[in-house]
């Protein structure tokens, strides 16, 4: 494990990969309560485009890696959300031209709660379901999303500058996709990114709060 040292802020970062591929970024911070917990996917509304095994170009439509954020909420067994609820702890996410990003913030004392939040974010992320009907109520959610946003002149702004600086480049898309793009996404499409992209190498899992580095690592290692 590499330590980097950060004397003027009595900040020590533990820094690893483990077996799989998975990056680890363990801050522990003394006097803490609360643990904050990120697991970052290398990949966002950019990514448009891949090589399959065989060559073969994949395009995707723009808003895909919105999308995927959306559905890794939805699974066939369980509600996250509702797990996350329960242990005391926030869970969101958000996606960027340039990554993927899905968190929780605990402020739960006990080792047991950061334990169970950590491994559901891990298993949440890894575990793909992408059922059509939870597709369309989502495409549903996404489109008036985009309606709001259109409501912002600041987005808008941003958006009017990016499509004039890379025309017809995936920078001059909207993060979220456009209605008729997200129109042609469907559970192969969503599948074929995440299968793609969410690998233990692609991952980054950034932890910083009240907690022990050994002990966060051991548990992150068994998860």
């Amino acid at each position: 494990m590499k330590i980097e040292k950060y004397k003027k802020y009595h900040q020590e970062i533990f820094k690893t990969q483990l077996e799989d591929g998975l990056h680890v970024s363990l801050a522990p911070k003394k006097g803490f309560n609360s643990i904050y917990a990120s697991l970052t996917v290398k990949a966002g509304a950019a990514d448009q485009e891949i090589l399959s095994k065989n060559g073969e170009r994949i395009f995707f439509p723009a808003g895909t890696a919105h999308f995927v954020e959306h559905q890794m909420f939805e699974k066939k067994d369980y509600d996250p959300d509702l797990i996350f609820n329960d242990l005391g702890a926030y869970s969101n996410a958000f996606t960027t031209q340039s990554q993927t990003v899905y968190y929780f913030e605990s402020s739960d004392p006990s080792f047991s709660s950061f334990e169970k939040s950590l491994e559901l974010l891990l298993k949440m992320v890894q575990e793909e379901y992408f059922d059509k009907k939870a597709i369309e109520k989502e495409r549903q959610i996404i489109t008036q999303e985009l309606s709001m946003y259109r409501d912002s002149p600041d987005w808008n702004l941003s958006n009017g500058l990016l499509k004039n600086l890379y025309p017809e480049q995936p920078l001059a898309f909207d993060i979220g996709g456009s209605a008729s793009s997200i129109g042609s996404i469907d559970s192969d499409t969503l599948s074929a990114f995440h299968d793609y992209f969410y690998q233990p190498e692609n991952l980054y899992l950034k932890i910083t709060g009240g907690f022990d580095a050994n002990e966060a690592l051991s548990l992150t290692d068994k998860i």
